[in-house]
């Protein structure tokens, strides 16, 4: 809107504002003062047309049009000192004319708001154009741009998880500041820099985390800048929320992309990404990734669009169906996937992320994602808050293939009799159960409790097995660990025991392999926990300890191993257990300083 200062500075050469305090008072039109001082109605942000007056009429005078809301008085050089002091008194911006014309200075208004109200009419209906040309776009920058170009400055948009994309002036914007209108209760800040750029932030969002519009300049902030500003946040903060709801829209889609993969499905997967340009880097590729990312539950789908946004078509990225603290990324085996999502984490704290192995992206994925989802938890006990899934860990892995593949098949021979789709989900109910707990596993395969227990309990029946041995546990879990690695090894007529395969070579090699990443204290403290019965008193009795203090060594353990050693959530029932116990147990066997059933 035109305002004082706007009018002196197009007829500079015949106006001058006596204070320029007052210059942002806005002007619509012009009318004659003199001989009505009496009038109230329609002066609100009029500017008044004083004539020479006598000191007596001056106070008068200024006190009327004041009082009725005028913009300010315009006189010429003759005005008397009575009447400058009393616009003064009242605050009234008083413009000195050096031809004093009624005429003049209404036709000077006229023509500055017809040009104010055309460049309006020009501004929305640009506006109108990107708020059409926003639907469906991937990026802001022409609206950015325009906002740069019409303030005389710069125009920034960060990203919740995200950093600024360039510096303000010469300075990066303090991420104090960022963090503080991003994360925190304000929604605004403002602050001058060291070259004289004056900066404001303004938050997007309701809730945090929030988008930011950074936007600099030199100089003030007139209202034609601040109005630009104005319009520029109310089509990103409408962009950006389309853009939240179409995200909302896609993420089943993807997430049952996501699924398929798991289950091993490629080709339906592929067609349902292609139709979709997801994931194209994934799908060209032999080799794949799994990254499991936590972060607190609110931020999860904030999170989850940003990371979205910087893999593109390297990776699938959707909320995991097991953990509502989870984030599943599915990425092509390369580093550019891990290193964004690294860049993400450098960054914001709070957030902890599990790496799998390599695996095949036609039958490796399943496994792969049970690998992260066990590095996750162990990434919050690292300072860097990233774990990658160590195989070392896996005995399957380190046994002589032919053996191993003769006694798990041998062992897990009468459940080739089962019904094929009953056989398949009843074994990865099992499995689950068997490497995350029965109250995890619940979670995870969306079922309750009473039903993963029953059929675990049933799986280990057919094969003459009791699940509520830790013992018999231990033998299902290793000859299913050893059965998902599909060894097609030859096999031998001479029948082989557990007892064999825990006497190879390869076996001892693991075992002290595996105790020597603890240091000897850890060793014999997790020998002592294991022999009492992994019972944090029974323990701390034994060994003379606090609880505190066996409870601290067991996360000692845990990050040595980089895998899960307690079960965090849900019974303490001892069935309810996570498998690297499993593997501890094997170990100890292995170098003869556990006794017990196994062999």
């Amino acid at each position: 809107m035109l305002d004082l200062s706007g009018l002196v500075a197009a007829w500079p050469e015949r106006l001058r504002l006596l204070r320029p305090e007052g210059g942002s008072r806005a002007v619509v039109g012009v009318w004659p003062a003199n001989g009505i001082p009496a009038r109230r109605e329609g002066w609100r942000d009029m500017l008044a047309v004083v004539e020479p007056v006598n000191p007596g009429q001056a106070v008068s005078l200024v006190d009327a049009v004041a009082t009725a809301g005028a913009a300010g008085i315009v006189t010429d050089e003759r005005a008397p000192t009575a009447l400058l002091a009393a616009a003064r008194a009242r605050r009234l911006p008083v413009v000195v004319a050096r031809e004093l014309s009624v005429a003049f200075l209404a036709g000077a208004v006229a023509e500055l708001r017809f040009a104010e109200q055309a460049a309006a009419a020009e501004r929305s209906t640009l506006l109108l154009r990107f708020s059409q040309e926003l639907t469906g776009a991937e990026s802001a920058a022409p609206l950015l741009q325009w906002l740069a170009s019409e303030i005389g400055g710069q125009a920034i948009l960060v990203m919740p998880y995200q950093t600024p994309s360039g510096p303000v002036g010469q300075e990066e914007v303090p991420g104090s500041r960022l963090e503080a209108v991003a994360e925190g209760s304000a929604f605004t800040d403002a602050y001058d820099t060291v070259d004289d750029w004056s900066v404001r932030l303004y938050g997007l969002a309701p809730e945090p985390p929030r988008s930011v519009l950074v936007v600099a300049r030199r100089g003030g902030w007139p209202s034609p800048v601040s109005e630009a500003v104005s319009q520029t946040e109310r089509l990103l903060t409408s962009w950006l929320g389309r853009r939240s709801s179409a995200e909302a829209e896609r993420a089943p889609v993807r997430s049952s992309i996501v699924q398929m993969l798991l289950d091993g499905q490629i080709a339906p997967a592929r067609r349902a990404a292609a139709a979709l340009h997801l994931g194209a880097a994934l799908f060209n590729g032999a080799r794949a990734q799994v990254l499991v990312v936590s972060v607190r539950s609110p931020r999860r789908k904030v999170l989850a669009a940003a990371l979205h946004q910087r893999l593109g078509a390297d990776a699938l990225v959707v909320p995991s169906p097991d953990d509502e603290r989870h984030i599943v990324v599915v990425a092509d085996d390369a580093e550019r996937p891990r290193a964004a999502v690294r860049g993400i984490l450098a960054s914001h704290p709070g957030i902890y992320v599990g790496a799998s192995r390599s695996a095949a992206v036609g039958d490796g994925l399943a496994e792969a994602y049970e690998q992260a989802q066990q590095a996750v938890t162990m990434a919050t006990d690292l300072p860097d808050r990233w774990a990658a899934y160590d195989p070392a860990a896996n005995l399957a892995s380190a046994l002589p293939s032919a053996p191993a593949h003769q006694w798990s098949g041998a062992l897990l021979r009468p459940l080739a009799e089962w019904e094929p789709g009953r056989r398949g989900t009843w074994l990865e109910t099992t499995r689950v159960a068997l490497a995350v707990g029965i109250v995890a596993a619940a979670r995870k395969l969306g079922a309750d409790r009473t039903t993963i227990r029953s059929r675990a309990e049933a799986t280990a029946g057919a094969v003459g097995l009791d699940w509520s041995s830790q013992a018999d546990r231990i033998r299902l879990d290793i000859a299913l660990r050893v059965d998902r690695l599909r060894l097609r090894a030859p096999v031998s007529s001479v029948p082989t025991t557990l007892a064999d395969l825990l006497a190879t070579d390869e076996a001892r090699i693991w075992a002290h392999g595996l105790f020597g990443r603890l240091g000897e204290d850890l060793h014999e403290f997790a020998v002592a926990w294991l022999t009492a019965g992994q019972s944090t008193h029974r323990t701390a009795e034994d060994l003379h300890l606090h609880p505190k203090t066996v409870r601290k060594r067991l996360r000692e353990i845990e990050a040595a191993l980089k895998r899960p050693l307690i079960q965090r959530s849900g019974s303490s029932d001892g069935t309810n257990q996570v498998n690297a116990v499993h593997d501890l147990f094997l170990a100890a066997t292995v170098t003869g300083e556990l006794d017990g059933p196994l062999l």
